[in-house]
């Protein structure tokens, strides 16, 4: 009965909203199975009302703030066609702030560079977020991209720095399109038997190669 109640009080409007306590009781009262599969039980409205109260709620063991997240942020993309409108950008923004350390938040940031859809504001906000491994990485391959794509070959020092990133993928798409100048292509080196990435800078290696 729990699972409904709360359905019920996270469908009424703002001006009628359930306040934060109501809910966290809700939480409090599923079952297990419903605390762990919560996130496939609510429609995207409801799941909208939720998210916007999870500042005020302490998660009942079981509920995973991940899961979520993963869910609300799904739904949102799923909005996203050819660019992504900045009100729902500011509301990434706003979950990622509350929330910069869970994984789902981290990983919202990083599809939505990938997916080459923010603009250029877009993306100097996200530079303006807390310092966080992976995102300044996808931030720095979207840069190199956009300076290659502008007809700059990537010079030593930032092909050293995607080496130190391990960012493989964007270096062989980089070595097929010949985004590498020409001084940097000395340091596509053959990998000694042990070395850490092997198989990935051997497969660089390789290809760099060819393309001399």
């Amino acid at each position: 009965m729990s699972l409904e109640q709360l359905k019920l009080a996270l469908q009424r409007d703002s001006q009628e909203a359930t306040p934060a306590s109501v809910v966290q009781t809700l939480l409090t009262e599923l079952s297990v199975t419903e605390k762990i599969e919560l996130h496939t039980y609510l429609t995207d409205d409801e799941m909208a009302r939720l998210v916007q109260v999870l500042p005020q709620l302490e998660l009942p063991k079981g509920i995973d703030l991940d899961h979520l997240l993963i869910r609300y942020f799904k739904d949102l993309l799923n909005e996203v066609s050819d660019s992504v409108p900045n009100s729902m950008f500011d509301e990434i923004m706003r979950v990622y702030g509350l929330y910069p350390h869970s994984l789902s938040a981290v990983s919202i940031c990083i599809t939505l560079i990938r997916s080459r859809t923010l603009n250029e504001e877009q993306v100097n906000r996200l530079k303006e977020q807390p310092d966080e491994k992976h995102i300044p990485k996808e931030l720095f391959i979207l840069e190199m991209e956009q300076q290659a794509q502008q007809g700059h070959p990537l010079n030593g020092d930032q092909v050293s720095e995607l080496l130190r990133l391990k960012a493989f993928d964007f270096l062989k798409t980089a070595l097929e399109h010949d985004w590498i100048g020409a001084d940097a292509m000395a340091l596509f080196v053959k990998p000694a038997g042990r070395e850490e990435n092997r198989k990935h800078k051997e497969a660089l290696y390789q290809l760099a190669q060819k393309r001399l």
